[in-house]
Parts: C-alpha cells; sequence; structure tokens
C-alpha cells in the first residue's frame, strides 16, 4: 500500500506543464516548498500525499481550496507523498523556519496499524510547532481490501481516530463522512471534488476558531 502511494505523486509531477504549478512533493523532489496567497500570517499544511494533492494540481489540494476560502490566506503545503507520520515529524523538525505559526497535521494513513506511533508523532510535531492554533485531521479509509466496515483494517483506523479525537478535543476534525468512492482518484487520494469537501470542512473549523 504504502509503495503505491509513495509512487503516485512522482508520477503525477511528471505529467504537469513544466511552467504550471508543482505541489507538495517537489518538496522531496527539488526540495522547493510550496507556498501561495497574500492575505495574513501563514497557515502550514503539513502531511502526506492526501495533503499535497497527488495526481492534482497544486491549486486543487484541499490547502489551496483553504485560502480561497478565507480571502487568498497565506499558506505552505508541506505535503509529502508516501510519509509516515514518524517521516512527516522527522521533517517537520528540522523546518524551524515552520514552527510558531498555525498548523494542519494530516498524517497516520501510512501507518495507521501503530496508532500509538501515530499519536506520538502528532503530538511531538505539535510541541515543535508551539502553537495554539492547530487541527489535526482525522485518517481516512480507503478502499482497500482489510479496510471495508467490519474489517481489521477499518476497525484499527476507527479506533486511531477516536484516539485522536480523545487527545486533541475540539481540534480534532473528521470529515471521512463526507468521502466515498465518488470523491476519490484512486483507492485513497481524493479527487477536485473530495479535496473541496475537506477543504470546507478544514475552512468551517478555522473560521470557528479564530484564526
Amino acid at each position: 500500500m504504502r509503495q503505491a502511494l509513495s509512487k503516485l505523486p512522482l508520477l503525477a509531477i511528471k505529467t504537469l506543464p513544466a511552467s504550471g504549478p508543482a505541489y507538495g512533493p517537489a518538496l522531496k523532489v527539488y526540495g522547493r516548498i510550496r507556498s501561495a496567497g497574500s492575505v495574513g500570517e501563514p497557515i502550514v499544511f503539513l502531511g502526506d500525499s492526501l495533503t499535497s494533492g497527488a495526481g492534482l494540481p497544486f491549486e486543487a489540494a484541499y490547502p489551496a481550496l483553504v485560502s480561497e476560502a478565507l480571502g487568498n490566506r497565506r499558506y505552505v503545503n508541506l505535503g509529502v507523498g508516501g510519509e509516515t507520520s514518524g517521516e512527516i515529524r522527522q521533517r517537520f523538525l528540522r523546518m524551524a523556519g515552520y514552527h510558531g505559526r498555525p498548523i494542519v497535521v494530516w498524517a497516520g494513513r501510512n501507518n495507521y496499524a501503530d496508532g500509538e506511533a501515530v499519536i506520538e508523532d502528532i503530538a511531538a510535531i505539535l510541541a515543535a510547532a508551539a502553537d495554539p492554533r492547530f487541527l489535526v485531521l482525522a485518517v481516512p479509509p480507503g478502499a482497500y481490501p482489510g479496510e471495508q466496515p467490519g474489517e481489521a483494517g477499518w476497525a484499527q483506523i476507527k479506533a486511531l481516530n477516536a484516539a485522536l479525537a480523545t487527545r486533541f478535543g475540539s481540534r480534532f476534525v473528521d470529515p471521512n463522512g463526507k468521502i466515498g468512492g465518488g470523491q476519490r482518484l484512486d483507492q485513497i487520494h481524493l479527487n477536485r471534488v473530495g479535496h473541496k469537501l475537506v477543504a470546507d470542512t478544514v475552512t468551517e473549523a478555522i473560521s470557528r476558531a479564530g484564526w
């Protein structure tokens, strides 16, 4: 599963026009960080290919849509495909320039079976961010064998999300109920409609929190 996730964003980058925008995995491939917006303090969006917008242009990923909904809010997309929560944690700890800012963390999809590690990694990310303005997004199930209702993977993801909700309270955001097969490009990556649904949920939470 993880191998497939890590390959797709790299293939998608190659299909983008040379003059057009790249999305989050460009950070890993080209050493660049993608950001946009012109208003207010930047929001950091940290995660894997679900954050980078695998298979879609940079401006179609949910962080860009949140920015648009918030009046062209400045933001940075730190999504890198294929990473576990531990890899996301280690990467972010080295990026001190992005600490001390509001942050949205979407991590754990690539290692949800180790729920305790996912929770510890997210907690360490938030400790490094050192800002009370944060959101933690629920880990989504995919259309994979073992992740359907009643199956083992589904139960693991459900338990992990329940633990995240307990740990992070009102800052935990779960858009999973809005996402189904019609909102995906493949077994896990979201299409434009899926990213819009996630963006709407995150925008509402940010607006409610008054960032």
